[in-house]
């Protein structure tokens, strides 16, 4: 049934594509925007000109840059106060708060208004430190450069964006995809490890959130999805990936200017339904196979966020920004198996840190870290609003935070995350759901 789903999404994208235009223009004339609500969208070029040194997974340097890496920012404001959400095609962003504090004091956005989330593509450079606790690879020189690179060019863009603010409307679709299938693979004798099972819980939810100008015409288009950015992973060429894939869909196919922006959903233990794997043969046929895979992938993300979008209507109605943080110490554990080889902050405790932006009844909630889906399943049983978006990898990357039914299984992602059994799963449901409570008053 998901390859039929699938193989329908690939004929209903191809269509689309082919019709030359993605949104359908209204039958009546579109009422004025809230004079209020107002937006401004950007997308800025971060490749860097020198990759030695740059690829964080196996270390060294990349061979070539086969697609260029992008930020791209989206500044939202309501007449009281302003947000700023920004994605990087990189395969994380380390401990935000320094940067986020630097955004504050230059362009006056209020510190927990600010989300800075990472694609989790895995063939970029990373960018940030690490907190206390978190088990990731240390950046090296170069990798911190880089970083101050990409934040003078960030600073620079918001300071622009502001000036570029418009009156704005604002709407919600959610939809399904058949992209992504669970890793988690348990073989008799050998225990657990990395494949695909078609059977394991996985979750194809497919939200879209779409920002238009008062000429009806799309600012901005934000969609979350469960899925790892991992289909040309060992190459060692730099690329956007799936997401960035996606996102290049949206922007060739969309209406001119239009900026999309991909928010990792509960991707912990999820990749892409055709994940070559490693070890890989250095053949330039392997390499054209896999970039052609990860094309179509994102091809049929991008054609389906752009047929969801086509049928919002946002609402001309003003929209009250919220948001707030939350911080949760939790403790660490061992971590085990292939994840042990990984240098690991050494600390007691490492914290799980908590966003949440509500746009009038949309809610988006960040984590930082690599949530795998039951979580998020709790989690969109239990929030009080029914929009509500979750992305992860959000203002830092702590690592693979699994529920705590997942603990009895000695998985890839159990083994590879630094949190403690009994901590992660509440702090995060508990936390969001009650920020959201809070703020929607």
């Amino acid at each position: 049934m998901r390859l039929i789903r699938t193989i329908a999404m690939a004929a209903s994208a191809i269509g689309l594509a082919a019709s030359g235009g993605a949104f359908a223009k209204p039958v009546a004339s579109s009422p004025p925007a809230s004079a209020l609500f107002s937006a401004a969208a950007t997308r800025i070029d971060i490749t860097p000109a020198d990759l030695t040194n740059l690829n964080p997974f196996g270390g060294g340097s990349f061979v070539a840059v086969h697609d260029p890496i992008h930020a791209r920012l989206l500044l939202l404001a309501d007449g009281a106060t302003r947000a700023l959400v920004v994605t990087f095609d990189v395969p994380e962003v380390g401990d935000m708060t320094p940067f986020r504090r630097r955004i504050e004091q230059e362009t006056g956005i209020p510190f927990d208004h600010i989300l800075l989330a990472a694609t989790h593509n895995h063939s970029a450079p990373r960018i940030g430190g690490i907190s206390p606790g978190t088990h990731a690879q240390r950046p090296v020189a170069e990798s911190f450069a880089y970083s101050e690179t990409v934040y003078a060019k960030v600073l620079a863009a918001i300071k622009t964006t502001q000036a570029a603010l418009r009156p704005a409307r604002l709407g919600y679709a959610r939809g399904h995809l058949d992209i992504n299938v669970n890793r988690d693979v348990y073989t008799p004798g050998k225990g657990w490890g990395l494949g695909t099972d078609p059977d394991g819980i996985s979750d194809d939810g497919l939200p879209v959130i779409r920002i238009d100008g008062a000429d009806g015409k799309p600012i901005a288009i934000l969609f979350a999805y469960g899925v790892h950015s991992t289909v040309t992973f060992g190459l060692k060429y730099l690329t956007d990936d799936l997401a960035g894939a996606a996102e290049r869909h949206i922007e060739t196919y969309g209406d001119d200017g239009v900026v999309a922006m991909f928010l990792m959903g509960a991707a912990g233990e999820q990749v892409p339904i055709v994940s070559l794997g490693q070890p890989r043969p250095e053949s330039a046929a392997f390499r054209e196979r896999a970039f052609k895979a990860m094309e179509a992938q994102g091809f049929l993300l991008g054609a389906e966020v752009l047929r969801l979008a086509q049928g919002i209507n946002p609402a001309d109605a003003a929209v009250r920004i919220r948001a707030a943080t939350r911080e949760t110490a939790c403790p660490t554990k061992v971590t085990a198996g292939q994840m042990a080889t990984i240098s690991a902050d050494a600390s007691p405790e490492v914290t799980v840190k908590l966003s949440a932006l509500l746009l009038g009844d949309i809610a988006i909630g960040g984590v930082g870290g690599e949530v795998v889906t039951p979580i998020y399943r709790r989690l969109m049983r239990e929030t009080p609003l029914m929009r509500t978006v979750f992305a992860t990898n959000v203002n830092d990357r702590i690592g693979y935070i699994v529920d705590d039914a997942a603990y009895d299984r000695p998985t890839f992602e159990v083994n590879g995350s630094p949190v403690a059994r009994g901590c992660a799963e509440n702090a995060i449901v508990d936390g969001l759901t009650t920020l959201f409570r809070q703020l929607d008053r």
